[in-house]
């Protein structure tokens, strides 16, 4: 996932006090970016929304002086975001996968449920066969009796 992940405090003044009054929240942001793309050695950058309104929040005039956030550098691509946005992060993704390996733990379940229940089908159909095996036998049976009994009363009758 990240390759790592710093905390900055980055002094924006320095990068929008010598412009004009009209450009200062625009150079807070290239300045930042510059200071990213400088730490991290990448050249893409991603300012989070968060982080990109807070800067914004006073105005273009009056961009606040320093920023408090978080780097992570993942492969090419190094992301800026607020201390809290981070840890919002990192818990979603305890929670999707929480709920991935419960998803899990049910289609297991569900599917043990369902190789038992063929099983249990199975052997009911095993188990009325062999039901069926013996009342043909007892039918066999009853009907060689029978036949006896014919053949006993003929050979009386004769």
């Amino acid at each position: 996932m990240a390759e790592w992940e710093r905390l900055y405090t980055i002094h924006l003044r320095d990068g929008f006090i010598r412009a004009p009054r009209y450009k200062r929240a625009k150079k807070a942001v290239n300045y930042l970016r510059e200071f990213v793309q400088r730490h991290a050695k990448t050249e893409k950058v991603l300012i989070s929304r968060k982080v990109n309104e807070y800067i914004w929040s006073r105005g273009i005039k009056n961009p606040p002086p320093r920023v408090r956030v978080v780097v992570v550098k993942e492969e090419e691509l190094a992301r800026v975001l607020f201390p809290e946005e981070l840890e919002e992060e990192k818990k979603a993704v305890e929670e999707k996968k929480k709920e991935s390996k419960e998803k899990k733990e049910e289609a297991d379940k569900s599917k043990k449920k369902k190789e038992q229940e063929e099983k249990e089908e199975v052997q009911d159909k095993e188990e009325g066969k062999e039901q069926e095996v013996v009342e043909q036998e007892k039918q066999e049976q009853e009907e060689k009796k029978e036949k006896k009994k014919t053949v006993k009363k003929e050979a009386k009758n004769k």
